[in-house]
């Protein structure tokens, strides 16, 4: 009998822990829940975690963490509206860990609509292919286009092999490389200086620091990126990293962000990169010449979104041409190249850092093959 008490009560206190999980999902506000009964808001909690969390032992928010701490944000977003939609509560009824979850989910559906949609007919195009001399030849188009008041939008898009994946990934992921592959110009002098790792978050999430030089007599610029992965491959087949500068707020609030040099202009940048299966109908999969390297390969589409605004009052035409014709294709067909050396084995800084990052890198290389097989 006293055995049977004492299973009882056990009982009850895990159903009171994970109600009292569950409620501290929402703000402590009288004015939120005062039409609200206690007993009948217990009952439907206790109804919420058997309905919605997949499973009984593991209370909602717990399923929510660890879907964000595996980098599928969109998927605990989801997971989140569903609850607040079952128990007809609103986005302010969440605490501020939740709601910001749900806004930067919002923040990053808004940059995939953005970099799947087609472009305008207001950009410059330029197409080109990006070869080093091996097997293959990537078609690339970009487009770019300058706002009156100096600010750069650019575009660009490359299918690649599927082979050449999980090396793009580890060549974007090590930021504090870039510095070593990222090229430079003398005249005029244009090209990153520096590039470091101020904080690491997650498994993939960064804020980077770059400073990149301008020519004379412009102030040399510096940019804080906030990068933020996410694997959204179970749902629709796609890997995104949103690239955005924090806001002014943020910077103060960041443990890791110093204070701002005054010889360094700090800019804005806000942008994505999003990796998917090439759809049968894109243009540049459609012109491949049957007899290519590339078409006899399951392809992924490699396709990159980006807004500058670089603090200029005025720039040069012959600038802005160096950097839309010669200094941004450049950039990119190294990176490219880059990845190709990683996967070729001849680059030993970054395998050097991929040995030491075995863990994190046989996670991608899993995901990674599950995202190729949909292909």
């Amino acid at each position: 009998m006293l055995e049977g008490l004492k299973d009882k009560a056990e009982g009850e206190q895990v159903l009171l822990n994970k109600r009292a999980s569950l409620q501290s999902t929402f703000v402590d506000s009288d004015s939120a829940d005062e039409d609200d009964d206690a007993q009948e808001e217990g009952e439907r909690t206790e109804e919420v975690i058997e309905r919605v969390t997949q499973d009984d032992d593991i209370p909602l928010l717990q399923r929510v963490e660890a879907l964000y701490q595996e980098e599928k944000l969109l998927e605990a977003a989801r997971l989140l509206r569903t609850f607040l939609q079952e128990e007809s509560k609103s986005f302010h009824h969440l605490n501020a860990r939740y709601r910001d979850i749900l806004t930067e989910a919002h923040e990053m559906e808004n940059a995939l609509a953005d970099i799947v949609g087609p472009p305008s007919d207001q950009w410059d195009r330029q197409s080109s292919s990006s070869s080093s001399g091996g097997k293959y030849r990537r078609p690339t188009v970009i487009y770019t286009k300058f706002d009156p008041d100096w600010k750069l939008t650019c575009r660009i898009e490359t299918p690649i092999e599927a082979s050449l994946l999980v090396p793009l990934l580890s060549v974007l992921n090590e930021t504090d490389l870039y510095d070593t592959w990222i090229p430079s110009w003398r005249f005029p002098k244009v090209g990153v200086s520096q590039s470091q790792k101020l904080h690491h978050s997650g498994k993939a999430n960064q804020l980077v620091q770059i400073v990149c030089d301008v020519p004379w007599p412009l102030r040399t610029r510096e940019v804080i990126v906030q990068a933020t992965a996410v694997d959204e491959i179970d749902e629709r087949g796609y890997i995104v990293i949103r690239l955005n500068t924090l806001n002014e707020q943020q910077q103060q609030q960041h443990p890791a962000v110093h204070e701002k040099d005054p010889e360094l202009v700090r800019v804005d940048f806000d942008g994505a990169i999003l990796f998917r299966g090439c759809p049968l109908d894109h243009e540049l999969r459609k012109n491949l010449d049957p007899n290519d390297p590339l078409s006899q390969d399951p392809l992924v589409l490699v396709s990159f979104k980006m807004f500058l605004d670089s603090k200029f009052t005025a720039v040069p035409t012959s600038l802005v041409n160096f950097c839309t014709k010669t200094v941004i294709g450049s950039m990119w067909n190294m990176f490219l190249k880059v990845a190709e050396d990683v996967r070729d084995g001849t680059r030993p800084e970054h395998a050097k850092i991929i040995a030491d990052k075995a863990t994190l890198y046989k996670w991608i290389e899993q995901r990674s093959q599950i995202m190729l097989e949909q292909l």
